[in-house]
């Protein structure tokens, strides 16, 4: 993911605001991320066919590599109460984490992880 101080208007990125309470865990990101549309963050995952080493990822090696690159956006931003909020860039060519955010996960709200497209 790009930080950036402006907007985007690229079609095939976008922009997003993520809030993270500040004890908030991978897990529990993970968690979030399968609870808000595990179904399609199942397929998209096995579906994915641009791998370059030609191996196979599990659902839960790519969640918690997911979740741990989200979760180290959490000193780019701002300190709002008991919150780190960050704006950044996800995009829906090349890279299946920007791909899932962007296409899966643009919309979740929970107690302690936020992604809210821009």
């Amino acid at each position: 993911m790009k930080l950036r101080i402006d907007f985007i208007t690229n079609s095939s990125s976008s922009s997003f605001v993520l809030a993270f309470r500040k004890d908030v865990t991978i897990n529990e990101i993970k968690e979030v991320i399968l609870s808000t549309n595990e179904k399609e963050v199942t397929e998209t995952i096995k579906d994915w066919k641009t791998w370059s080493d030609g191996e196979e990822r599990s659902v839960n090696l790519i969640l918690q590599s997911l979740a741990k690159r989200l979760l180290n956006l959490k000193g780019y931003g701002i300190e709002l109460d008991n919150w780190d909020v960050v704006a950044g860039e996800f995009s829906s060519e090349d890279d299946l984490e920007d791909y899932l955010v962007y296409n899966c996960l643009s919309n979740i709200d929970s107690v302690k992880f936020k992604i809210k497209a821009i």
